[in-house]
């Protein structure tokens, strides 16, 4: 009979023993800290509520809602103020909302005529991306400097708080990779795509519904936590992992199987019968969150 040790209860790790418990499989779910969330946590002080890490759920995919839905907090969802909707770069010492169409596109400011024109181009460039090409010789190549300066690298750094150079086309967008794989252009691939999309019933992000909850996103992972009642230990660091003749050995006790569901930086700490040192190499971008509150 299965017996599965999920090490970290983050999103990650709490789904995970939500999706084994509905299909009757035994799971506990060993967490270090006091709480559940990870990343995922909500602070309420002087009557603001401020988000410490992720501050909105994009629902791009039906797994969203189902998910929402099926532990109960369809009536607690909080959609985004549309008012919010725009996003703003600085050119020129001033704040410049980005188009979200292409009519606005052709009326913005952001970019320049010439990066305008740039843009008709691309769906008539041949060239196909490699495994290896990185973000920024990937939108140089299709969409030009512009826009990697402009768009791409504001984009990229508010999601990875990366460097476009440092990271892989394929890896890190595999959307859009598989764009120019098979359609050969974006443009005639977000156009084309869209059949795709609505025959697996996905949303693109440009229409994705935004959303939180009433009293915060650790709402969400506080309620996985409630249904997952009795399989969760907090406070419980793991000393080791140990292969045993039933599978492995985990805080003394044995487990067929086991997921790990930390940060790869921490991997390499849980003293395991099998060598992650490779995942160190990862770099983890340092990156401080600041939440002003006004009265």
């Amino acid at each position: 009979m299965q017996k599965i040790a999920i090490v970290g209860a983050g999103i990650t790790g709490l789904v995970a023993a939500l999706e084994l418990t509905e299909r009757e499989v035994d799971c506990t779910i060993f967490e270090a800290s006091d709480r559940v969330g990870g990343v995922i946590q909500t602070v309420h002080e002087e009557g603001f509520l401020v988000e410490c890490g992720p501050n909105s759920i994009l629902d791009t995919h039906p797994n969203i809602g189902k998910l929402v839905a099926d532990i109960g907090l369809a009536d607690r969802k909080l959609s985004a103020n549309p008012a919010a909707q725009n996003r703003f770069i600085v050119r020129d010492g001033q704040p410049i909302a980005l188009p979200n169409s292409p009519t606005a596109l052709l009326k913005s400011k952001a970019f320049s005529a010439k990066a305008k024109l740039r843009l008709v181009r691309e769906p008539f460039i041949r060239s196909i991306s490699n495994e290896t090409e990185s973000l920024a010789d990937f939108v140089i190549r299709r969409l030009g400097q512009e826009f990697l300066d402009y768009a791409i690298n504001p984009f990229v750094g508010g999601v990875y708080a990366g460097d476009p150079a440092q990271l892989s086309t394929a890896l890190a967008f595999p959307k859009l990779y598989a764009l120019e794989q098979e359609y050969g252009s974006l443009i005639k691939g977000a156009i084309q795509g869209a059949k795709k999309r609505k025959k697996r019933a996905e949303t693109a992000s440009k229409e994705a519904k935004m959303f939180t909850f009433d009293d915060g996103m650790e709402v969400l992972p506080k309620q996985l936590a409630q249904k997952l009642d009795g399989a969760i230990q907090l406070g419980a660091r793991i000393e080791g992992i140990e292969r045993c003749s039933g599978g492995w050995n985990v805080n003394g006790e044995v487990f067929t199987d086991v997921i790990l569901a930390v940060p790869t930086h921490a991997m390499s700490n849980l003293n395991l019968p099998f060598d992650l040192k490779l995942l160190d190499e990862i770099y983890y971008p340092p990156v401080a969150s600041l939440s002003l509150g006004f009265s």
